[in-house]
């Protein structure tokens, strides 16, 4: 994964008299925005970003990097009911490919990251999720978490990789 500066930094780089853009456009200027009704073409909080692809290199030892997505992490709904974007409100994952067309959430509602890394050799994204199962607004070490993969280039959702009848089955198990 090649790793790009804070949303901090970015923070420091606009403009003042910036007006609403679409997320997506915050990352990647000029890509298209995302489809009206998405979810996605409001305002929102870039908690983080990330570029992944592979570098490679020719037989003069000089560098190509196959960009093969974008992805960012960002609060888009106050998910916590207190009027406001924070960091106790659910954060959304969404990808785009290496240009960052196509952006859109993988992650399922009422989830947010907790842990990921990409493996390049079968273009995956391993996710670990935590979903607010306490119901008390917050994800916390009291909430479980549960590990999914997301396919590059998929439209859909990251799938779980552990079926829900098996860790019921744990669960019971270890009580």
């Amino acid at each position: 994964m090649v790793k790009q500066t804070s949303s901090e930094a970015l923070d420091s780089r606009r403009p003042t008299d910036a007006g609403p853009i679409a997320l997506e456009q915050a990352l990647v200027p000029g890509v298209e925005s995302a489809s009206p009704g998405t979810g996605h073409d409001r305002r929102g909080i870039i908690t983080d970003f990330a570029f992944l692809g592979q570098v490679t290199f020719d037989k003069d030892a000089k560098p190509t990097t196959d960009l093969r997505a974008v992805l960012f992490t960002a609060v888009v709904h106050d998910t916590n009911g207190n009027g406001q974007f924070g960091y106790h409100d659910e954060e959304t994952l969404l990808v785009g490919d290496g240009a960052g067309n196509g952006l859109h959430a993988i992650n399922p509602p009422g989830t947010q990251v907790e842990r990921m890394r990409y493996d390049p050799l079968d273009n995956t994204l391993y996710l670990l999720l935590i979903a607010d199962t306490n119901g008390d607004t917050r994800f916390t070490q009291a909430d479980t978490s549960q590990p999914y993969a997301y396919t590059l280039g998929d439209d859909g959702l990251a799938q779980p990789m552990v079926d829900a009848d098996l860790i019921e089955r744990a669960e019971s198990l270890l009580r």
